[in-house]
């Protein structure tokens, strides 16, 4: 199984188990951290964010439920792989698999009716400066345009 298929089918099996929690989410993201060796989930619904009173877009406060099995699999193999002498390819792969993965569960409906008040789809990174500029990279590539000018505003104010 390649590292975009095993991401696929954890995000499938992630947001099942979510959406029976907390109900249905309005953003979805796969983030990882800066040595590459986890990738996990994370998400907020609209009754969260009104509850909460904090920004739509601020990360800190989505919930993180979670990442079941699927993710610890695909981290276990990350901290494997993670020792690549060449760190930058092993890098452009995983962020790679993680856009590739959300495409291919976008395109088969996993994430409802995107465009006719679907969630905002985002591929991040804790810990490094290049989060910001992988977070619109993939704002962009995800996301219809209005999708991710909301998003893009914000992360620009």
């Amino acid at each position: 199984m390649t590292l975009q298929s095993a991401i696929e089918h954890a995000v499938e099996a992630w947001l099942q188990e979510f959406r029976a929690t907390h109900g249905e989410p309005y953003v979805f993201a796969l983030i990882s951290d800066e040595g590459l060796i986890n990738v996990r989930p994370a998400a907020n619904t609209a009754a969260r964010i009104r509850a909460s009173n904090v920004g739509r877009w601020n990360r800190d406060a989505w919930i993180v439920h979670s990442p079941g099995a699927e993710f610890a699999g695909i981290s276990q193999s990350l901290k494997i792989d993670a020792w690549n002498p060449d760190f930058t390819r092993f890098r452009e792969r995983v962020y790679t698999s993680m856009l590739l993965a959300i495409t291919s569960c976008a395109k088969r409906g996993v994430f409802g009716r995107r465009g006719r008040g679907g969630m905002t789809l985002l591929v991040s990174v804790d810990g490094l400066a290049e989060a910001r500029t992988l977070e619109r990279r993939s704002a962009k590539l995800l996301n219809k345009k209005g999708e991710a000018n909301s998003f893009l505003a914000d992360l620009a104010g």
